[in-house]
């Protein structure tokens, strides 16, 4: 079971990805550290793992672009084989 002090990480990890897509890394590390100054009580050791946890979600899509001409249209910029 997973300890309820890890769903602030999640719920990072989801909004550094966007962050990163949307304004870029610089924007994505401003908003890590301003998260980590009013989150102190925050253990952020496992936020690596919770990182590459909200990327497999939106890299699980992926297959899809191939399949379905309408996830081709929603996202032009991804190389598709």
């Amino acid at each position: 079971m997973t300890s309820l002090n890890c769903y602030p990480l999640a719920d990072l990890a989801n909004g550094r990805l966007e962050m990163l897509w949307a304004f870029g890394i610089d924007a994505m590390n401003d908003f890590t550290r301003e998260y980590k100054t009013v989150m102190p009580a925050v253990d952020f050791t496992n936020l690596p793992y919770w990182d590459f946890y909200a990327a497999l979600r939106p890299a699980s899509l992926l297959r899809l672009l191939k399949k379905y001409p309408l996830y081709k249209a929603a996202y032009p910029t991804v190389d598709n084989p």
